[in-house]
């Protein structure tokens, strides 16, 4: 899967299946969700004064 999304571990993630996200109390994206019905994988984003300032990368839960 040349140019797929990977988890921190290398793995391919099926970013392509639907996403579930949730957001802070200021309306910034907080996690986004993706699960391939077996496995389940979670992107946290960090946030300073309104701009993001980071993610945790897809960790495979």
């Amino acid at each position: 899967m040349a140019g797929a999304d990977r988890d921190t571990d290398g793995n391919p993630v099926p970013t392509w299946k639907a996403h579930a996200f949730t957001y802070d109390t200021s309306g910034n994206l907080r996690t986004d969700t993706v699960t391939d019905g077996t496995e389940t994988w979670v992107r946290t984003y960090l946030w300073g004064n309104g701009v993001q300032t980071g993610d945790s990368g897809w960790v495979k839960q």
